[in-house]
């Protein structure tokens, strides 16, 4: 397999895992309204090992989160967090790929 296509592979898998990871539900700091302005509390998010997508608090239902409400603008997709997750899942099946590799091969004498 060439490079090109190992890479295109590893991207694939760390895109595919970050999305399925979107299920994934955690906290996140964040400010919540309140009648006197805002205060700090916790946001419902999703991803791991980074969380992208965020609950926006009095646009959707508080406590919900899903990829579709964020892609629609009802939950807060960070582009730079996704794009950490997906760093972080590919250098995992990077090093998969490798150690699978190495474990194939015979060592040499």
């Amino acid at each position: 397999m060439s490079t090109l296509r190992r890479l295109l592979l590893i991207v694939t898998l760390g895109i595919a895992a970050s999305l399925l990871s979107s299920a994934l539900r955690g906290t996140v700091p964040g400010l919540c309204p309140n009648v006197i302005g805002e205060r700090p509390c916790a946001l419902v998010a999703g991803g791991w090992p980074v969380r992208y997508i965020v609950d926006v608090p009095g646009i959707s239902v508080e406590g919900s989160i899903n990829l579709l409400s964020a892609i629609g603008s009802e939950d807060s997709f960070l582009v730079g967090a996704w794009l950490q997750d997906v760093a972080y899942w590919s250098f995992g099946w990077a090093v998969l790929g490798w150690a699978a590799g190495r474990a194939k091969k015979p060592a040499r004498r």
